[in-house]
């Protein structure tokens, strides 16, 4: 993220007609604290051409701190993402609550060596957050996306264990934890969710 950010909005400084809604007023903007508020949905992901999400309720606040030199920026979000479970195949409600910064400084240089920095020019009236609203949901989500615990298609996880090489153990038997993420990685585990809901 530490790109010019005339570069790194979408294709270039195009920004989708959507993804005007998460501009920011940049030089323009008092200094100070201020506060401003979105909403992810589906559509947004869209505009990424990302399609993992079946639906999306994110609420996003804002806090921004101007100075003369930079505008350090507090992001919280919170809301869920529909995913299926990499365990018994079902679409479930996942949700998310983070919290990120990112410190935008006035300069006329190209580069930021720092992954929290980015630089915009002195005379940019707006700053457009979308990418950086989009990574940080990708960042909220979890590699394994997994029903909380008892929750899972208990009939799904029947037939799967009578399929996988390596059984599928009870939630609470930590100490077989590696064992059963060797279960879930799987190649035949989507094949088989699949069959069992075809059989159903």
């Amino acid at each position: 993220m530490g790109n010019f950010v005339t570069f790194a909005v979408l294709n270039f400084g195009r920004v989708h007609k959507f993804l005007k809604y998460f501009e920011i007023p940049a030089s323009g903007l008092k200094q100070g604290k201020h506060q401003f508020d979105f909403e992810i949905n589906k559509e947004f992901f869209s505009c990424f051409d990302f399609e993992d999400f079946e639906d999306v309720g994110i609420n996003v606040q804002v806090e921004v701190d101007k100075s003369s030199t930079m505008m350090i920026m507090e992001f919280w979000l919170k809301g869920y993402v529909s995913v299926h479970c990499d365990l018994c195949g079902d679409l479930f409600n996942l949700p998310l609550e983070t919290r990120f910064r990112l410190i935008a400084k006035f300069s006329e240089a190209e580069n930021s060596e720092d992954d929290e920095v980015i630089l915009i020019p002195h005379n940019e009236s707006r700053l457009n957050l979308s990418q950086y609203l989009y990574e940080f949901v990708l960042l909220s989500v979890p590699v394994k996306r997994k029903h909380p615990d008892g929750e899972c298609d208990p009939e799904v996880l029947e037939k799967l264990q009578r399929y996988l090489v390596t059984p599928i153990l009870d939630e609470e038997d930590e100490d077989d934890e590696d064992e059963r993420e060797e279960a879930l990685d799987n190649k035949a585990v989507w094949e088989l969710l699949r069959n069992i809901k075809n059989d159903n």
